[in-house]
């Protein structure tokens, strides 16, 4: 029950599969926010008149003199049992009222007559904070709180807020700028603005399509859907669809996901996923906002590279909204298909994990106005044609003679600089290079090096691994990511088109395994007369 699992059991959840939570740790926010590691627990039972109080100091296993104890420390009831036998119970307001009556008071409590849990933190940290506070329940639960299922009261002396469905932008309005862009107050006005619209939607204004993969993706290649998916499909106009999508128009979808059967031998189900998109050409960069249930998963981004930003919202009750729990960690912060329970529960699910989470980056990407072309002599007219570099090879002709001779070409500066750097590398202007290179384009991929084999088959397995649903790293996900004075056009897991917009600009990348050998290619998408490279090895 609720009490054993607050009180008696770490690492366990006692909820059922449709909770936002399932580790059986969120309990541990209470020793955390305080600076003595314990809380106290006044509770009252439906229908029942006393009241109950225990609590809980988390330490470490110590020794005092020769006895060894462990790091749980209980205040409860008083039980003349010995230590080895003694099992912690709280305290009745039946058996001491008085006492219960008065720590209610010392705390302010004010339950009375009303049922539920009061929870008080003896020396919180600094850290909590009324604003604090109350960021943290928007970025996280702004979905339930839009709904109206949820309102948060904070009461301080100096500081009482309310945060409800009505009063949700004003108090985002109170919000101090964040380091973070996509919880910064303007990107959660934008936020909150796209779900208010997505929750007025209707079933029939929702467009009907299944979901985008890797291999096959709705919008662009209906003709080679199954049947029954591929009439869904045929009634979606793409055209119709970009322009409706480049006039800042949001858009609502229903994608239908297949979902794996378990291990224990469920079915396959096809079950709905909503996304929601809109275009916001003043975005320095895209966002995807991601809710299971009430809770907001953060700690995903793949939309940087488009300017656009994207809410996905996974509705509890369903397999899917099952698959994805066991797709998160402890603290709920991302979707990994490589986690212990998805590999115990559920059959081959990482690959669906994956493309679920890809699903707003994959439909944005179908919704942009045309991609980039290489235009490798689109600038060839602004640059003098001596300085193009000659890559004459000789043949060595018949008859045994002796190859002509090749006047020697002298060497040019490359335009950019690859240089290696603590877990990764970083590209630069080269100070070398005569001309500039300001508003050229430039692609950049890599992948980890392999024992036999040249460059071409390193990126031929990178690609293998991203087709199987687990790639060896990730832009998105696992790397770092640095820029400044250039653009960022697109960005795969390995690969990213950058416009260079100022003389001093610097790309950096980091995160790659220590032990590893990086393949790094730099090449030019919008190139003057000069057609060679940066492309080396870090």
């Amino acid at each position: 029950n609720n009490f054993w699992g607050f009180f008696r059991q770490i690492g366990i959840g006692t909820k059922g599969d449709d909770a936002a939570g399932s580790w059986g740790l969120g309990k541990w926010v209470f020793p955390d926010a305080s600076q003595i590691n314990a809380f106290l627990a006044f509770t009252r039972r439906p229908h029942e008149r006393e009241t109950y109080l225990m609590g809980l100091a988390i330490l470490k296993t110590h020794n005092l003199g020769a006895a060894k104890y462990p790091a749980y420390g209980h205040f409860a009831a008083e039980d003349p049992a010995s230590d080895a036998a003694w099992l912690p119970m709280p305290l009745s307001s039946a058996d001491a009222p008085g006492f219960l009556a008065e720590a209610q008071a010392d705390f302010g409590l004010r339950r009375s007559e009303r049922s539920g849990l009061s929870v008080v933190i003896p020396w919180p940290q600094a850290e909590l904070t009324p604003q604090s506070i109350a960021r943290a329940a928007i970025t996280q639960y702004f979905l339930p709180i839009v709904r109206g299922d949820l309102v948060v009261e904070i009461d301080h002396p100096e500081d009482f807020r309310v945060i409800d469905e009505r009063r949700l932008e004003e108090e985002i309005r109170r919000m101090p700028p964040s380091d973070s862009d996509d919880e910064s107050p303007e990107s959660m006005l934008s936020l909150i603005k796209l779900t208010r619209w997505a929750l007025r939607q209707e079933p029939q204004q929702h467009i009907r399509l299944p979901l985008p993969t890797q291999q096959l993706h709705p919008l662009k290649e209906p003709d080679k859907l199954p049947a029954w998916e591929r009439r869904q499909a045929a009634a979606v106009d793409l055209a119709e669809l970009q322009e409706r999508f480049n006039s800042n128009e949001p858009l609502a979808f229903r994608l239908m996901v297949d979902v794996p059967r378990t291990v224990q031998g469920s079915a396959r189900t096809d079950d709905p996923l909503y996304v929601y998109v809109e275009r916001d050409d003043a975005l320095a960069q895209g966002h995807d906002y991601f809710v299971r249930g009430p809770l907001r998963v953060p700690k995903m981004d793949h939309l940087k590279s488009l300017k656009a930003r994207a809410l996905l919202i996974a509705e509890s009750g369903t397999q899917l909204g099952h698959l994805l729990r066991d797709a998160e960690g402890p603290a709920h912060t991302e979707w990994k298909g490589n986690r212990d329970r998805v590999r115990e529960k559920w059959v081959r699910a990482g690959k669906r994990i994956d493309e679920v989470r890809r699903a707003p980056y994959r439909l944005v990407q179908a919704l942009v106005e045309r991609p980039l072309e290489r235009q490798l002599d689109a600038l060839a007219d602004l640059f003098p044609a001596d300085i193009k570099l000659r890559t004459a090879a000789a043949a060595k002709p018949r008859g045994g003679r002796s190859p002509r001779e090749v006047p020697e070409t002298p060497s040019f500066p490359q335009p950019l600089a690859l240089r290696q750097q603590d877990g990764g590398f970083r590209v630069e202007a080269n100070p070398s290079f005569p001309l500039e290179v300001i508003g050229t384009n430039w692609r950049v991929r890599f992948a980890y090096a392999v024992a036999r084999g040249k460059k071409a088959k390193a990126f031929a397995q990178f690609a293998r691994g991203v087709q199987d649903g687990c790639p060896d790293f990730s832009l998105n996900s696992d790397l770092s990511l640095n820029q400044h004075g250039c653009q960022l056009l697109h960005m795969t897991d390995n690969e990213l088109t950058i416009r260079i917009q100022e003389e001093s600009f610097q790309l950096r990348v980091a995160g790659f395994d220590p032990l590893r050998d990086v393949i790094v290619e730099v090449d030019p998408l919008q190139e003057p007369a000069l057609t060679a490279g940066a492309g080396g090895g870090a």
